[in-house]
């Protein structure tokens, strides 16, 4: 399409380019331009973008080139990520994609986000949050192992009162 070569036209002269004509883009129906856009904003680490570029992980069409724009941020996007996060009910899929990105950093700072979604309803989630809090080198503080230890406990306890029921 036009626009399309139009953008690349306009990453390819080496300008920067004015943000508000990169959120013009990337909120454009056109699912190809919203894709250049959204590699131009990682390239040039435009954090401006980054509640955007999160949006995009709803798209399917998006969400791939979202997750390696996002993971190209690094530590940066943490607070995008954690709000998008929490803006993401219900949306296993996308939260995972959040967890994935926090774990893939391998920075000691996302464990505190990785930690508390050891709790949460979803297998997925959990699983995600384990593999990234073990890559991290997660060490628990002694509020956090007699917290890890309490609700091993009660998972043991529950595991035990459904065998005993069958």
């Amino acid at each position: 399409s036009d626009r399309k070569a139009y953008v690349n036209s306009l990453f390819a002269s080496g300008k920067e380019m004015v943000l508000t004509d990169l959120m013009k883009l990337i909120r454009d129906k056109d699912f190809d331009v919203r894709r250049e856009a959204i590699y131009i904003a990682g390239k040039q680490n435009v954090k401006e973008l980054l509640p955007d570029i999160c949006e995009c992980l709803n798209i399917p069409q998006l969400s791939k080139d979202a997750y390696y724009a996002l993971k190209s941020f690094g530590t940066g996007a943490f607070e995008a990520l954690t709000t998008h996060y929490f803006r993401s009910t219900g949306n296993t899929y996308v939260r995972t994609l959040l967890i994935r990105l926090f774990r893939e950093t391998k920075d000691i700072s996302a464990n505190a986000f990785l930690l508390p979604r050891l709790w949460s309803v979803h297998r997925d989630l959990r699983k995600e949050a384990l593999t990234g809090l073990l890559g991290c080198d997660f060490k628990p503080s002694e509020e956090e192992k007699d917290k890890l230890i309490q609700e091993i406990q009660e998972v043991i306890g529950f595991l035990t009162w459904n065998i005993a029921a069958t």
